[in-house]
């Protein structure tokens, strides 16, 4: 298992409808975000005093958390989201754009109500122009496929 230096290093990418979307910096939360599924179901008392407890399914749901994206990426990130994912389509995330690994993931309900935050006061240099950052935040779900 890696560990949370060696993940916060690793760039993400999302390919979605044949369209590269590369990160410049790691996620915020990229320690652990795939690897805590929740078991969702129900818990009764048994006659004898026990727990009796019934698994109704498995959620795979997690945010996509950036924190450094420059105005420029903005624009790549809102195409992706206004064009493709919030219509339900899935996408392949690459927590590394450099491995093969990838998940299959969808904007959940919540990840469809996408508004960028701004940064103040951290402007950044890109290309010989100054950028002011911002945060993205995407709710998404695995897909299994």
């Amino acid at each position: 298992m890696a560990t949370r230096a060696e993940n916060s290093s690793k760039i993400p990418k999302i390919v979605w409808n044949g369209n590269d979307l590369d990160f410049d910096f790691p996620l915020h939360n990229s320690s652990d975000f795939l690897n805590k599924p929740k078991a969702i179901g129900t818990s009764t008392r048994t006659e004898d005093g026990g727990m009796q407890t019934i698994v109704n399914f498995i959620d795979y749901s997690f945010k996509l958390d950036f924190r450094l994206i420059t105005e420029s990426k903005l624009a790549d990130i809102e195409e992706f989201v206004i064009e493709w994912a919030f219509f339900g389509n899935t996408f392949e995330f690459y927590p590394d754009k450099d491995e093969v690994d990838f998940f299959t993931l969808q904007l959940t309900e919540k990840g469809r109500n996408f508004k960028p935050e701004e940064v103040k006061g951290i402007p950044k240099v890109v290309n010989g122009s100054l950028e002011f950052l911002c945060r993205v935040t995407l709710d998404c779900v695995r897909v299994v496929v």
